[in-house]
């Protein structure tokens, strides 16, 4: 099975664990520390990167100001991270990021978690 950062600690516990990445693409060393720590069943670890999980969408949903927009809105901003000139721009009817989200959401991570963060 294949699961989402949020619900990966919880499945790789009961059987061979896949991880479908999306909000760790921001460093992927990390996400394999993470699909590691589920393959060695680690659940001190995945807790605890689990819970960084989940104060980092709260973090990305307070820079998007809460707007509902489709995952690859906020996949762009996680590739931005690699690829500074990475356009966050959609087509329409599509609504995007704005450039001061990422920002917001870039210092977040640079002040709360920047283990999470490329090379961080």
């Amino acid at each position: 099975h294949f699961m989402g950062e949020t619900g990966f600690p919880f499945g790789s516990l009961v059987g061979e664990p896949g991880l479908l990445i999306s909000l760790v693409n921001s460093n992927f060393q990390r996400a394999w520390e993470f699909f590691e720590a589920g393959v060695d069943r680690d659940v001190e670890k995945l807790l605890t990167m689990q819970h960084e999980l989940f104060e980092i969408i709260r973090e990305l949903f307070k820079a998007a100001e809460s707007r509902e927009l489709i995952d690859g809105a906020y996949d762009k901003v996680f590739v931005r991270f690699y690829d500074p000139g990475f356009p966050l721009r959609l087509l329409p009817p599509y609504e995007s990021n704005s450039e001061q989200t990422f920002e917001r959401y870039a210092s977040a991570l640079r002040e709360r978690f920047p283990q999470w963060l490329p090379g961080g």
